[in-house]
């Protein structure tokens, strides 16, 4: 369980992640195009890059519980406020 970085940038046919991901104790750094309902379970995740979630509109839920997060990216979502 030494995994750092998982990147899922170019998958954009994963929906979800398994729930066991939140076991990922030493996970920095995630690249997705869909944000899992686990996300706010990385505690120790410093870089969260959603450079491909299109459809996202708002900040996903638990985005607030990563307290360890300096960097997100959201270049191409679609996200008008914060």
């Amino acid at each position: 369980q030494k995994i750092e970085e998982i990147d899922l940038g170019f998958a954009t046919n994963i929906k979800s992640l398994p729930h066991e991901i939140s076991s990922l104790v030493n996970l920095k750094i995630l690249n997705l195009c869909h944000v899992p309902s686990s996300i706010g379970s990385l505690q120790n995740l410093e870089t969260l890059y959603l450079g491909c979630a299109e459809s996202l509109q708002i900040i996903p839920e638990g985005i607030d519980r990563l307290t360890n997060l300096k960097f997100l990216y959201l270049r191409s979502s679609n996200i008008t406020s914060l």
